[in-house]
């Protein structure tokens, strides 16, 4: 809990203060800050045991445990049909550290990052560290579990952007990553009818009736 609540505070001081650079024009030193949040946050993520979070062991600690004995992902990936494709690829970069908590911290970068990069984009709409505190409230605690289910959120978030801004291509292929990431994602898809048909931005509405 200590480490959680020292994430936010330390993580919302940087978003602030990367906020003011931005507004300031100073592009290079707020995504800078920006991307330093991002390592904080990832880093506590990171640090934790394999204990916090239940998937940790049903979904990493088995994965990495059938890399020993494979020749390649597609191999993993056939023996292992409950976890998704880009799951297990992510995990077999992971492998490769030889580090547990390494192969979180990526997990968590990958969770994280899309949310960042939302952040980032719709700052004009509604700041950076509101943002980032709502992923806080919302999916940071969840993530260290469910983490196929929180690189897929954080990846639809982005679709949307996309699609709100009528980048239908881009879009589409972030919503392929989601799905291959987690296979429920594909229910985001209604997402874009319904923007379709109220020309509504749903992520933004939903930050601002979270702060």
């Amino acid at each position: 809990m200590k480490a959680y609540l020292i994430c936010i505070i330390v993580s919302t001081i940087i978003n602030i203060v990367a906020s003011k650079m931005l507004k300031k024009n100073k592009k290079k030193t707020g995504i800078f800050l920006l991307f330093l949040s991002l390592l904080v946050v990832s880093v506590i993520a990171g640090a934790r045991t394999i204990y916090v979070g239940t998937d940790v062991r049903g979904y990493v600690v088995r994965l990495t445990n059938v890399f020993k004995n494979s020749k390649g992902i597609f191999s993993v990936y056939m023996r292992n049909a409950g976890s998704e494709l880009l799951f297990s690829v992510l995990v077999y970069i992971g492998y490769y550290f030889r580090s547990m908590s390494q192969l979180l911290f990526l997990i968590e970068f990958a969770v994280a990052l899309p949310i960042f990069i939302y952040a980032y984009l719709e700052r004009d709409k509604v700041s950076i560290p509101v943002m980032i505190f709502v992923f806080f409230t919302t999916m940071y605690c969840l993530s260290l579990s469910m983490m196929r289910q929180s690189i897929a959120i954080s990846m639809c978030i982005l679709a949307y952007y996309w699609y709100d801004r009528n980048e239908k291509k881009m879009a589409y292929l972030t919503l392929l990553i989601a799905v291959l990431f987690h296979t429920t994602a594909i229910v985001f898809f209604s997402a874009f009818v319904i923007n379709k048909l109220f020309k509504q931005n749903i992520p933004c509405l939903l930050y601002k009736s979270a702060a």
